[in-house]
């Protein structure tokens, strides 16, 4: 049997002695082998630096891609996928394919960096993966900060779509698997079932892929409930929840009602400067966006919570931050980071015990949910035609006015509306007998 090997490298550079990772952590290989058998079949194995193979990306790539009409390349490409999610599993001190078989099956914030992870090319992934899992040593010691480095991304936008997908999929084959067994155990597949779809489309849309519109692996924005609940918990006069000081409890709940109001994105309420709110007309001016910049209203709750925590906290941080004019600081005037923002809203959903798709992009689906209802609600004489709410939502939410993203919710919003529908009629049906 002859054998030819493309290896893929991803981590084998050793740290610097100020790292301090455990030796058993250092190289962390992976390689992709092409095996031609005497029959003059040619195999391809993911396996780590020893030459062991990666058991389950190997089982997938045999079930789902030898006996298909996909090319030995395809498969190359799909493990080389697999492994570099593998890697950032483990510079995130997890096992990829334990976490989908028994864990929680990540995070909806988390799988965000496994996109971004998937962007960079194989040479960036491994030194990014190696600075993760040594910040990961480094935490609760004092330890020099690393040097820069330049990570590169992939040029073709295409290839991290590609990549992506093969992910997304592979995690979809390990969902159908354990849900499976979970049911032939007679075991409630509900909540894992919701979650893991979350996940998974939080992982697509990351990649712009048509799948990610698919009505079963939408995600749902919170019920009205929810987001009452937590408003509650949350608002200053008596919240249920309390943190250390005002100024946390204050600038926690503006962030919150900046999101529910809007519907912004996470980074656009990350980068709101005091400059951007008006209090008087109750208007917050997105600036900075990934899309378009606008100017939407907000709640006269959010504005006076905007005018307090200027007032009483904003306004005595060092100059230097109010120089920088972020809302969301510390209270040492440091801009807050998306992971923190990630946090606050974990911390909520801990003490509230609420599923873990409720994120700030949760709101934003929220968001056009109700705005979907108000439509609905509205007299034939005042409602827009469907090509003006299209339009309308467009401008709110940030995208281009001939955005087809507007339309997607407006067809999500039907699809419920027809099961509700659908629901009343079976239990009609059921009353007539």
């Amino acid at each position: 049997m002859s054998k030819t090997k493309t290896s893929l490298s991803l981590v084998s550079t050793k740290p610097t002695p100020t790292t301090e990772i455990p030796s058993k952590n250092i190289f962390f290989d992976f390689q992709v082998d092409r095996i031609c058998t005497e029959y003059g079949v040619e195999l391809i194995l993911l396996n780590r630096e020893t030459l062991t193979p990666i058991f389950w990306p190997n089982v997938y790539i045999v079930s789902k891609y030898d006996r298909s009409e996909k090319s030995v390349n395809t498969s190359d490409s799909v493990l080389r996928a697999l492994g570099s999610a593998h890697l950032w599993a483990w510079s995130n001190s997890k096992d990829f394919d334990e976490e989908l078989r028994y864990g929680g099956f990540f995070s909806v914030e988390k799988i965000a960096s496994l996109a971004d992870f998937l962007s960079y090319q194989v040479k960036s992934q491994r030194q990014l993966a190696l600075r993760i899992k040594t910040e990961l040593c480094k935490q609760g010691s004092a330890q020099p900060k690393s040097k820069k480095m330049k990570l590169i991304r992939l040029k073709n936008d295409s290839d991290v779509i590609n990549r992506i997908n093969w992910v997304a999929k592979y995690m979809k084959w390990h969902l159908v698997r354990r849900l499976g067994e979970l049911s032939r155990n007679g075991n409630n597949t509900y909540e894992l079932r919701n979650h893991a779809n979350a996940v998974l489309h939080e992982l697509r849309e990351r990649g712009d892929t048509k799948s990610a519109q698919d009505d079963e692996t939408k995600l749902e924005g919170a019920s009205n409930s929810t987001l009452k609940k937590i408003n509650e918990a949350l608002e200053l006069n008596e919240p249920a929840i309390h943190y250390q000081s005002d100024f946390l409890q204050v600038r926690n709940y503006l962030l919150w009602r900046l999101y529910v109001d809007t519907g912004a994105r996470r980074g656009e309420v990350h980068m709101a400067r005091v400059s951007d709110i008006d209090y008087s007309t109750q208007r917050f001016h997105i600036c900075v966006s990934k899309t378009k910049a606008r100017t939407v209203p907000i709640s006269i709750e959010a504005a006076e919570a905007f005018d307090y925590f200027i007032q009483k906290h904003w306004s005595k941080l060092p100059l230097s931050a109010r120089k920088r004019g972020f809302i969301f600081t510390s209270i040492l005037g440091e801009q807050i980071t998306p992971r923190q923002i990630n946090r606050i809203f974990e911390e909520i959903r801990s003490k509230l015990t609420l599923p873990e798709h409720v994120t700030p992009h949760t709101l934003r689906r929220s968001w056009n949910d109700n705005f979907s209802e108000v439509i609905d609600s509205m007299p034939d004489s005042e409602r827009p035609s469907v090509e003006k709410e299209t339009q309308i939502r467009n401008r709110l939410q940030g995208w281009s006015l001939n955005s087809d993203m507007g339309a997607k919710y407006a067809r999500r919003h039907i699809r419920r509306k027809s099961d509700a529908i659908a629901e009343r009629v079976t239990q009609q049906i059921m009353k007539d007998k």
